[in-house]
């Protein structure tokens, strides 16, 4: 899904601030398409059920994985199904690629397979 279309690139990448995991560098996006200094899917148009998929399978991140200063405690925590969560990120980049054809989707999160179940 790293093909490029017409300069415009969309990165699938989950983070702890962010609710929604969507982020860009080409193109620049206004203000009003930043919050918490992730995109914001509703200015792409994109639909209720991607949405939704979008904030759910990033709330899982931020339940399940564990940052730390010490890079020792990065890993998942709880009851998670790290390659479920795989699988959906893949449905969700598939969706986007669907809904968003003017722009090509770059998955960022296969390497927090990775990372160790702390417990």
């Amino acid at each position: 899904m790293n093909i490029e279309l017409q300069g415009k690139r969309l990165k699938l990448m989950p983070d702890i601030g962010p609710r929604w995991g969507l982020w860009s560098s080409t193109p620049k996006f206004s203000a009003d398409y930043v919050q918490s200094g992730g995109l914001v899917p509703q200015k792409f148009g994109l639909s209720a059920e991607l949405t939704q998929a979008l904030r759910e399978w990033n709330d899982v991140f931020i339940e399940h994985f564990t940052v730390s200063f010490d890079p020792v405690q990065y890993g998942w925590a709880g009851e998670i199904d790290v390659q479920a969560w795989m699988r959906d990120g893949e449905v969700i980049a598939e969706m986007l690629a669907l809904e968003l054809p003017e722009y090509s989707i770059e998955t960022r999160f296969h390497h927090y397979a990775e990372y160790p179940h702390l417990g």
